[in-house]
């Protein structure tokens, strides 16, 4: 006789059960249509309201938390090598220069001098030499220790992100997390905790597998083209590669490391066996890997699910990377910049206030980066003759048109509502301006206050 098993959900404190379906051993299948279902109409339209704030929030969360890891990550680097050098300098330097002869100094540098000390004071020496040494040895893991904080808040992040897409279409759940008992299901309450099991599992499962087959996943299931829409993809399968070096092998290269790199056609200097060091310079530059590779997964997803929202989302990206440029963290903002300036171009529904403003807003972090010619490579691309003065101004000082900048100042606060002389004073692209004698004098001329409130 076939059993037969009834699919009970308790509603609130009184307990009062409501029954869902009875169901056979047979037809389990029948119980997750409603999970399986995906919304149209008006439905669909409320789910997608309530979840582009969650959306917007979730993107804003991991920029806060990546501007926090940068910072921390930047001040404990410089400061353990400032100290560092500071104690060397009293325990060494001048320990020698107290406790020694001076015997001979350099003709072509004041600073290559040779003195003679005797063997208690050599020995002192020699201790704070290996201390120093030691100090050093212990401060090259910093940078590894901060690249695995990284890639494991990347991996928090992107988790809630699949989460929320989940939710949304949890029809796009893998056939195989979906096999589900009759005992299994009767351990829940509703058919919304059957849900949240079904997509708890489908997460864990993703994010056991490679960080490849993670975005493959996403790009799959959201139908978009992994290797045309994820920019740096390579680097960042060589920098996930290299932090699982640091955790499980202690940098030393193994051959899983040179067999993905080989499948995903990545160069390599290493071989089996070598030391695989992660040193600031490369902590930098994976960071804004990392940084680049989650905003193209959120773009793309948003720009699939979100499409009436899409202006919206540069906005919040622009202003993100922004702040990024305010805190000093110019290669980081250069880097989303560079994204979403190429995004922006095959967008037509995007205001051409925004357009202008992310244009200037990149091309002076390229500036501030050092690249002014590709700065102002970004600024011809656009016809600024029938833009309003404010644009004008700030295109005029990237190019460094100091004399522009002075003549059209006054007009610019004068005629543009969200333009005033707080903007001179704070706005990055002014930056080189502030530093100018010529525009100093002619602003506190002009505006009758200074420039400058020190």
């Amino acid at each position: 006789m076939e059993k037969y098993y009834v699919f009970i959900e308790t509603s609130g404190e009184n307990e009062n059960n409501k029954i869902i379906k009875c169901i056979t051993s047979q037809s389990i299948e029948n119980i997750l249509s409603d999970i399986d279902r995906e919304e149209v109409g008006g439905e669909q339209k409320v789910i997608l309201e309530k979840n582009n704030d969650e959306f917007l929030d979730l993107y804003l969360n991991y920029m806060k938390s990546s501007q926090i890891h940068l910072d921390t990550s930047r001040q404990v680097i410089f400061l353990l090598e400032s100290f560092r050098r500071a104690r060397d300098d009293k325990k060494i330097r001048r320990y020698v220069e107290e406790h020694g002869e001076q015997v001979w100094i350099s003709k072509d540098n004041d600073k290559e001098v040779i003195y003679s000390v005797n063997e208690d004071s050599l020995m002192t020496i020699s201790r704070n030499l290996r201390k120093s040494l030691e100090d050093k040895e212990k401060a090259s893991h910093f940078p590894g220790m901060f690249l695995s904080g990284l890639i494991s808040s990347y991996d928090a992040y992107l988790s809630d992100l699949i989460r929320i897409i989940l939710n949304i279409y949890p029809k796009i759940i893998d056939k195989s997390e979906k096999n589900i008992t009759a005992e299994e299901i009767f351990r829940f309450s509703s058919i919304d905790d059957v849900k949240v099991y079904l997509i708890d599992r489908q997460i864990d499962k993703l994010m056991r597998g490679s960080h490849k087959d993670q975005i493959r996943w996403i790009s799959d299931k959201m139908h978009f083209k992994m290797e045309d829409e994820i920019d740096g993809l390579k680097d960042f399968i060589e920098i996930c590669e290299r932090r699982n070096l640091y955790t499980h092998t202690n940098s030393i290269v193994s051959s899983q490391y040179v067999g993905v790199c080989k499948e995903n056609s990545i160069k390599t200097e290493f071989s089996i066996g070598d030391f695989a060091k992660i040193d600031r310079f490369y902590y930098n530059n994976s960071v804004n890997v990392v940084i680049s590779i989650f905003i193209s997964i959120f773009f793309n997803v948003y720009s699939k699910i979100n499409k009436t929202k899409i202006p919206e989302l540069f906005s919040t990206i622009d202003e993100s990377a922004y702040e990024l440029m305010l805190e000093g963290n110019i290669k980081t903002s250069s880097a989303i910049y560079r994204y979403i300036n190429k995004k922006i171009e095959s967008n037509p529904t995007i205001p051409d206030s925004t357009k202008k403003r992310i244009t200037i807003n990149y091309a002076n972090a390229l500036k501030l980066g050092g690249k002014k010619e590709e700065a102002v490579e970004i600024i011809n691309k656009i016809d600024w003759e029938t833009s309003t003065e404010n644009y004008k101004i700030c295109v005029a000082s990237i190019k460094d048109d100091v004399g522009y900048v002075i003549k059209k100042m006054k007009i610019a606060v004068e005629s543009c509502d969200d333009f005033d002389l707080s903007c001179f004073k704070e706005w990055p692209v002014f930056k080189s301006l502030r530093k100018n004698e010529e525009f100093i004098t002619k602003f506190e001329e002009v505006f009758g206050e200074k420039l400058h409130n020190k």
